[in-house]
């Protein structure tokens, strides 16, 4: 019997989680965290300062819209394919998605972020890191079944890839592969 092929997507990483608050929470939110004497951006990765009642009250009140974990497209990100014992082969993500060959490597398709509507606001935490953000075993391996989704960074000139899937099955990481290097909070306000 021939061992598993396993894929993986290691490298620079992002989780990206999104939050719908209503104006008058965000407002109040923000002047907690001016009298805990930071600003918003800082004070919401602080444990002390999420733990407080008003704080948690409003925290309980958010609706979180959306989780995603994927791979800054760069040199040092990548998708390696190996069996137990032996690397296949290991691309970085820029050359996976690279636009100007005749036949790109990998499927990929523009991620679009949830629109922003009237009256609503979405907060998005990005947390930066190193680690493991998809991992799949499979016994045949096809390069051109592997789906990639790129979605670019609010407020910033950073792309992306999300792990989405191989062969229709989605790629799954254990949560602890991922090592924090660094989180930040943007505010999108509504119209």
């Amino acid at each position: 019997m021939q061992d598993p092929i396993i894929l993986e997507l290691r490298g620079n990483g992002a989780l990206v989680r999104t939050f719908l608050i209503s104006d008058a929470e965000l407002r109040h939110l923000t002047e907690l965290a001016e009298k805990y004497g930071e600003p918003l951006e800082t004070a919401w990765f602080d444990p002390a300062f999420r733990w407080r009642k008003e704080v948690k009250t409003i925290l309980d009140q958010i609706i979180e819209v959306s989780t995603y974990r994927g791979l800054l497209i760069d040199g040092r990100s990548f998708l390696e394919i190996r069996q137990p014992y032996k690397r296949r082969r290991k691309f970085t993500m820029t050359e996976l998605l690279r636009t100007d060959q005749l036949f790109p490597l990998v499927r990929s398709r523009i991620f679009c972020h949830p629109e922003i509507k009237a009256g609503q606001n979405l907060l998005i935490e990005i947390t930066h890191g190193i680690g493991c953000l998809g991992r799949f075993e499979t016994d045949v391996f096809d390069l051109g079944e592997l789906e990639l989704a790129v979605f670019k960074l609010p407020a910033q000139n950073q792309e992306v890839a999300l792990c989405t899937a191989y062969l229709d099955k989605e790629m799954m990481c254990s949560e602890d592969d991922f090592l924090v290097r660094g989180n930040e909070l943007l505010t999108c306000m509504g119209k």
